[in-house]
């Protein structure tokens, strides 16, 4: 499977999605973790504040949408970049691992990260409540180096094994991870559609929240 190329098209939110998205924005602001002082080093904290939140650019159309709003044609599929490694456990994982999905919920975090570690319990409620129709992918800044730690912070959290974890710069996700970086700070997440639509990448812990940045896309 090609990747595809669609995560640029479309253009403007909803409105209710907008305004959910300007709220979580607004109410985030210092829950960022760390900048990271390059999309390509190795994701370490540094000693600089992270940076304010980027303004919000002219968005695409939210994930599964057709910049009308109209969410009916979300279609359920297979995540929309091909990919083939291994999790935390060890487990084969490629886009067919996660099944086919109404949305896609990608998170960079590492356990290096305070607020990535913290919001663990609340993200575990999240995947429970939705993973039946969004498939959920973690992308471990520090999978190489702390794979144990990692699983700890999963496993006292209570972690489904829906979320899947895999390393962060994984070759064939590199363009997924640079548009993630764009925010320069960990944790950032971003939802896609099965047809490759994305919404805007949204930096800080949001914990419960991410039930409204769901809901938002998938109720339009």
């Amino acid at each position: 499977m090609t990747i595809i190329k669609k995560e640029y098209e479309g253009r403007g939110f909803v409105k209710k999605a907008l305004i959910i998205l300007i709220f979580i924005l607004l109410s985030i602001t210092i829950l960022g973790c760390v900048d990271l002082s390059d999309p390509g080093d190795q994701g370490l904290p540094t000693d600089q504040e992270k940076p304010d939140s980027p303004d919000q650019p002219e968005g695409q159309a939210p994930a599964g949408t057709d910049g009308d709003g109209d969410t009916d044609n979300i279609e359920w599929g297979l995540f929309p970049f091909s990919f083939s490694t291994q999790d935390l456990f060890g487990n084969t994982v490629t886009e067919e691992t996660i099944g086919e999905k109404l949305l896609f919920f990608v998170h960079v975090w590492g356990t290096w990260c305070p607020p990535c570690v913290n919001e663990m319990p609340e993200l575990a409620e999240i995947v429970r409540e939705y993973e039946d129709r969004v498939g959920f992918i973690g992308l471990l800044d520090d999978f190489g180096s702390n794979p144990d730690g990692a699983i700890n912070i999963l496993t006292a959290s209570d972690m489904p094994d829906s979320f899947i974890n895999i390393e962060a710069r994984l070759p064939e996700l590199s363009d997924l991870f640079n548009i993630l970086m764009q925010t320069r700070a960990v944790p950032t997440t971003i939802l896609i559609s099965s047809d490759g639509r994305m919404t805007e990448p949204i930096a800080g812990a949001l914990g419960a929240r991410y039930a409204l940045l769901i809901d938002s896309v998938l109720e339009g």
